[in-house]
């Protein structure tokens, strides 16, 4: 029979032959502690702590699975943020089938510069990161129209990182022999395309 010191938690195997009455004095060889033992009473408490026990271990596993789903969670909607402080990551997203990308809204192109003359093409300008988080650069999309609207070419062009540091910006640049019209209309903007 196993009892337990209600001091010191010290658990005990005694024989139960050795019980001379229903109710016996016993003492804790580790504290001192003395208390009446009872096969009966024994018996009670010893499912009294394991109901606890288990409630307990219950407990224990749901606060474990609550807290790991939404670690989860977290980690799934946040993972453009997560995969530009963490590099490493960006590949575990990727084979689990995740994509993977810039956050557009947090960027944006400025000093845009564009240059159309004699058949050459230039146009650079720099990508800024408006959070306070390092984030994925973004490819840039260059789309060229004739005076008509009419879609003549479509470029991506990378930039010079692969990520921009919070609250500054990046290079991109592009320069190209253009046979085209003497007019043209150039729109540039972010792509959702991750940067490799």
């Amino acid at each position: 029979m196993l009892i337990t010191c209600k001091n010191c938690n010290t658990i005990f195997s005694i024989d139960q032959s050795k019980l001379t009455s229903n109710n016996q004095k016993v003492k804790c060889s580790v504290c001192s502690n003395v208390w009446i033992v009872s096969q009966k009473n024994e018996e009670i408490n010893l499912n009294k702590n394991t109901k606890k026990n288990l409630s307990n271990n219950f407990l224990k596993t749901i606060l474990v699975l609550g807290f790991l789903i939404i670690v989860v969670i977290l980690g799934i909607s946040q993972k453009n943020i997560l995969s530009a402080q963490l590099p490493f990551i960006k590949k575990i997203y990727i084979s689990l089938g995740f994509n993977v990308g810039p956050n557009i809204n947090a960027l944006e192109i400025v000093n845009l510069k564009t240059n159309y003359h004699n058949n050459y093409l230039r146009i650079y300008g720099e990508i800024k990161n408006n959070t306070s988080l390092k984030s994925h650069a973004s490819l840039i999309l260059i789309k060229i129209y004739d005076s008509k609207n009419n879609l003549l070419k479509e470029i991506k062009v990378r930039p010079d990182n692969k990520f921009i540091e919070p609250k500054n910006n990046i290079n991109f640049f592009y320069q190209s022999d253009f046979k085209g019209p003497n007019k043209i209309k150039i729109k540039v903007q972010l792509s959702s395309d991750l940067v490799f």
